[in-house]
């Protein structure tokens, strides 16, 4: 309806359309039917059902576990329509799940009159049951609106046809269907069809009586639905019933949900096949206005009485609904309902029909009292409200006088709340997933070089809010990361964002100089996997091999920029230390060999390690000579031992320190040599192998006197041995 139309309206006045599926990502809602949905149309988008509740055999069933959008309700306006998906101009600012979602259409008016009862189809289980609509003026209550009844639905009558038993108490908080020994729970936020019999509250729907003929309870809003009564039958054999229907669960509004009053639960029935069924909850008032005249008149969103049990237990009543009011002003009288309905029959009297036997059949539990919520932060004048919970049934029609008006545990319904300072929400973040919506575009992801940096600019006029908090229209930055702009028009949100990513150069190092050791050639290697790569050689591959000494730069490419290094190539030539020289043991102290300096690594293949060697006896070596700049070679040395050893043949020990022994000129060159030495006589007066120049012209450590000697000295066994005299001079 267009604004700015002033109009009488009654009756129904609402389309209501069932979510099969819901995209919160797109936004998009699929339905059976888009029929009468035009694009830019305004509707309210609600969730009834959807909740998790704790399904344990004990006093925890029938818990909220998690609501999952139950109650979750705002306005939406329609972008696009696809077959029978539409598209939702705006992001959703709450969540949602397609498990009891429905679109429901929005009339708008100016000022509007409501001169006949409005009211609203009933919640089938998908749809309906919501009453609302939104005038830029003033709305004239001249009759009433009434959602009474239309909300979650008692629990149906099931007529059981097994006997009781006498000597057992079932008492179990859900039974199947088939089990024939629970009446059917009254209808909640939860979407739970399994075991859907039995005493335990289906979340706010009331909980039905178990076997035997036990009451049904009331259904819940904000507050708890009262209990049902037992059947406490006089008779030692007679089928008693101790376990009657738990009241609907209390359900919490603080995220600004609205409910449908939950169903009555069913009493056990096995007498009697005319269908009862507990009581309706009531549904849900939305009015957005700038202002009420209520003249009187009522808004009713009551809960269903429970009707008797004939000859079994009674049904619970259904709790009452929601009456939400987003209005700036209120004139006149304007009277509120949202109580629970009674347990029991509907006209008040509450009982259980038990005619011509003396049984004392479970009462129904009254459902509690609704929810009535201004926008406004306290109570208008001129309001008056009802949120009274429903009063339980009573025993009636039994012959067994004792029993007649008592409750039996039978309980009232809790009264209803009042809320403030709560509004009705839209989204305004635009939904980019909408074709035919314009979109904010700042510009392109972008890669930047270090040092670079990039503009981004809002083609949306509007207030501008960045990330980085500033406000101009446009944002230069040379950060890595997202830049986000969100521009606010006065009607929408508009957002985008671009990201920057820093190509950093490729971070590397070739590494310490290279040497060409001896005319060979040696790899460069730069890091792989790069795009790109020129060396100072015009070469294009990540490896290089170079044959001579020189600077070598390589430039390597990343996704946009590029990163240089350089190493310096030096030759290294090997010089033989020993260069084919032999050596010759014709030197006291032997010989000592040197291969290089320590800087660099040696293996002699006598397994020494060390740099140098002094060499005592005659051998051929070889040493592998690795420099410290990693180049590598072999020598070989060959030391012999000396053609002449030099033997004296006078030696003066008497201490000055001066030809004291009789020295051998390199005697260690013959590490096998064998000594004897004789008086005149013949007698050896020292006998040495090998001889290492060590004897003083003494005999068993005393002084030979001063005389002719003669030595007999093989230097190697099997030699001919050198002979000649020794002359000890004691001067």
């Amino acid at each position: 309806m267009t604004w700015g139309i002033a109009q009488s309206i009654g009756g129904i006045i609402n389309n209501y359309y069932s979510v099969s599926t819901i995209d919160n990502t797109q936004y998009t809602l699929s339905l059976s039917t888009t029929a009468g949905i035009n694009v830019g149309d305004t509707m309210l988008i609600i969730q009834a059902k959807g909740a998790s509740m704790n399904l344990s055999n004990n006093n925890s069933y029938g818990t909220i576990q998690d609501y999952n959008g139950a109650g979750n309700f705002e306005l939406v306006e329609i972008c696009d329509i696809q077959g029978n998906i539409v598209y939702l101009k705006t992001q959703l600012e709450k969540n949602y799940s397609a498990v009891g979602l429905q679109l429901v259409s929005l009339p708008q008016y100016s000022d509007v009159t409501v001169s006949s009862v409005l009211s609203c189809d009933p919640w089938d289980g998908n749809a309906g049951g919501i009453v609302v609509f939104k005038a830029s003026g003033t709305v004239t209550l001249n009759a009433n609106i009434d959602v009474s009844e239309k909300g979650f639905r008692g629990g149906s009558h099931f007529y059981a046809t097994t006997s009781c038993n006498a000597f057992t108490n079932y008492d179990a908080y859900h039974y199947d269907l088939a089990s024939n020994l629970g009446a059917r729970k009254g209808e909640g936020i939860v979407a739970y069809t399994n075991n859907d019999c039995g005493r335990g509250p289906q979340a706010n729907g009331g909980g039905g009586g178990n076997d035997h003929n036990t009451g049904g309870a009331g259904g819940g809003n904000l507050s708890l639905g009262g209990n049902g009564g037992d059947n406490d039958d006089p008779g030692t054999w007679r089928c008693k019933g101790y376990n009657p229907g738990i009241g609907g669960k209390d359900l919490d509004n603080s995220q600004g949900q609205v409910f449908f009053g939950g169903g009555g639960g069913g009493g056990h029935s096995n007498s009697s096949p005319n269908p009862y069924h507990g009581g309706n909850g009531g549904g849900i008032v939305i009015i957005l206005a700038d202002e009420i005249v209520g003249n009187g008149f009522n808004i009713f969103s009551n809960g269903q009485d429970g009707e008797d049990g004939i000859g079994d237990g009674g049904v619970g009543g259904g709790a009452g609904g929601s009456i939400f009011l987003d209005i700036n002003t209120y004139s006149g009288a304007l009277l509120l309902n949202a109580k629970g309905g009674d347990g029991g029959n509907g006209d008040g009297a509450a009982s259980v029909t038990n005619v011509n036997t003396d049984r004392c059949f479970g009462p129904g539990g009254g459902g509690s009292g609704g929810a009535i919520w201004f926008s406004s932060a306290s109570l208008p004048g001129g309001i008056t409200s009802n949120l009274n919970g429903g009063i339980s049934g009573v025993v009636s029609g039994s012959t067994h006088t004792p029993c007649l008006g008592l409750t039996q545990g039978a309980e009232d319904g809790d009264l209803g709340i009042i809320d403030f300072s709560n509004e009705v929400v839209m989204g305004r973040k635009i939904n980019s997933f909408c074709q035919n919506n314009p979109l904010l575009d700042i510009g392109n992801d972008t890669i930047l070089c270090p040092g670079q940096s990039v503009t981004f600019t809002s083609n949306i006029t509007g207030s501008y809010l960045w990330n980085d908090g500033s406000s101009n229209i446009d944002l230069t930055t040379s950060l890595p990361g997202q830049s986000l702009l969100i521009v606010d028009d006065g009607i929408y949100i508009w957002c985008d964002s671009a990201l920057v990513t820093i190509d950093a150069p490729p971070s590397f190092d070739l590494g310490d100089d290279l040497y060409l050791c001896d005319g060979s050639s040696v790899d460069i290697i730069a890091p792989t996997g790069y795009n790109s790569y020129l060396w100072s050689t015009g070469e294009t591959t990540s490896t290089i091999t170079v044959l001579t000494q020189g600077e070598y730069k390589v430039t390597i490419g990343g996704t946009l920029c590029s990163a240089s290094d350089s190493v310096n190539v030096w030759e290294e030539n090997f010089v033989d230390p020993f260069d084919g020289n032999t050596y010759d043991l014709c030197e006291y102290g032997g010989v000592d060999l040197v291969a290089g300096p320590t800087s660099g690594s040696y293996t002699w293949s006598n397994g020494s390690t060390s740099n140098s060697l002094n060499i005592t006896t005659p051998q051929e070596l070889t040493v592998q000579i690795t420099s410290a700049n990693g180049c590598e070679n072999t020598s070989a040395v060959e030391v012999n031992s000396c053609a002449s050893i030099g033997i004296p043949n006078t030696i003066t020990p008497n201490n000055d320190g001066e030809n004291d022994f009789w020295i051998i000129r390199d005697i260690y060159s013959y590490p096998n040599n064998q000594l004897n030495i004789y008086d005149r006589s013949g007698r050896v007066v020292y006998s040495a192998s090998p001889y290492t120049n060590d004897w003083k012209g003494d005999y068993q450590g005393q002084q030979l006197p001063e005389s002719i000697y003669y030595y007999n000295l093989e230097l190697e066994p099997g030699d001919a041995p050198q002979t000649g005299t020794i002359t000890i001079i004691r001067e």
